[in-house]
């Protein structure tokens, strides 16, 4: 037996759809409306324009294709539960805001107001569509009304009917990139708006574990979680530098230098007491000063030097003048001349 509740389209509804099929354009469903049929159930009408009275206008909730039959669209609609006082015997759907295209009957109900939340109606409403691509409903926003089978529990479905489930909201709570917080993608830590990780984001290093160690440009930082720059490491070893060999030089840490070499005097002639001087240039000038100078004249069998004694007459930072006074024997070639060894020691 027929049921005496059903729809139809009407034949504003018909021309519409063929209008969009034929333009490729999309059939603009707004509104579901609602009506008590003035006191009785009307029989749906495909000439009618507008439903029998009109009560009530609200934008569908959601909509889908019918799991089985092809081309049917179930529309849904709620009515709140603070909405009411009045029958629901006739609905219908608008397209474009003002054109029912849809002409439908239903047992009637009569809707209740309701603080409380209890007395919410719910209807779904089928329309048969010769291509169901065809349509585009607008939905009400404001209403978050879901069944157990809109709900979608991952994040990767693209479905802007569907919410998601509270599990999925709770992941998304539990893992959000606050502002003062930098995320971890692939092992690596992100950046933040200067280009640089933000120091309370990294790990330190210390004596006991690995970690980020910052730069340190200068010889008086302390601290283990700190390294030198190059170029300090730079600044040390030259401290340290050395030129080994009969003309050389040796640097401390302490900012200590020594020098030494070897300077040659022209020869002493005859008689004792007389001298020659002999200036001593260092590898490199002392930055601050010379401390002291030592010198020895170079002695052994058949050497001048045997005869001769030296003394340090003047230093400068770059160098030093000697003295060389003979003390035996005699030089009467006047052509006999001898060396000294000079160590000096400054900073």
């Amino acid at each position: 037996m027929a049921s005496q509740f059903y729809n139809v389209t009407t034949n504003n509804g018909d021309a519409k759809i063929a209008n969009a099929i034929a333009t490729a354009t999309k059939l603009n469903i707004t509104h579901v409306v609602f009506g008590d049929g003035n006191g009785s159930v009307p029989t749906p009408d495909k000439s009618r324009t507008a439903l029998v009275n009109q009560v009530y206008s609200v934008a569908p909730s959601n909509y889908y294709l019918h799991p089985i039959i092809a081309n049917r669209l179930i529309v849904e609609a709620i009515i709140p539960s603070d909405v009411g006082g009045f029958y629901i015997r006739e609905v219908g759907l608008i397209a474009d805001t003002a054109v029912l295209i849809s002409d439908g009957s239903v047992a009637p109900i009569f809707k209740e107001a309701s603080t409380d939340g209890t007395r919410e109606y719910k209807l779904k409403f089928a329309i048969n569509i010769v291509d169901s691509g065809i349509a585009n409903i607008t939905l009400d926003s404001s209403l978050v009304y879901v069944t157990q089978d809109m709900i979608v529990d991952n994040l990767t479905t693209a479905d802007a009917r569907k919410p998601l489930s509270a599990a999925q909201g709770k992941a998304l709570q539990d893992n959000k990139l606050e502002a003062s917080k930098v995320g971890i993608a692939g092992g690596a830590a992100s950046l933040g708006v200067d280009g640089y990780v933000p120091d309370d984001e990294l790990k330190k290093a210390s004596t006991t574990h690995t970690g980020i160690v910052q730069l340190v440009n200068d010889l008086v930082t302390g601290g283990t979680d700190k390294v030198l720059t190059a170029e300090q490491g730079k600044i040390i070893n030259d401290k340290f530098n050395a030129v080994l060999g009969t003309t050389g030089h040796q640097k401390y840490l302490s900012g200590k230098i020594e020098q030494w070499g070897t300077v040659t005097f022209p020869p002493i002639a005859s008689p004792i007491s007389s001298n020659q001087t002999a200036t001593f240039t260092f590898p490199f000038a002392f930055p601050n000063g010379v401390l002291h100078v030592f010198v020895t004249n170079n002695t052994g069998s058949g050497i001048e030097g045997n005869e001769c004694t030296v003394s340090v007459e003047s230093k400068t930072n770059s160098s030093t003048v000697l003295r060389a006074y003979r003390v035996a024997s005699n030089n009467a070639a006047g052509n006999e001349a001898f060396s000294a060894s000079v160590f000096a020691i400054g900073w």
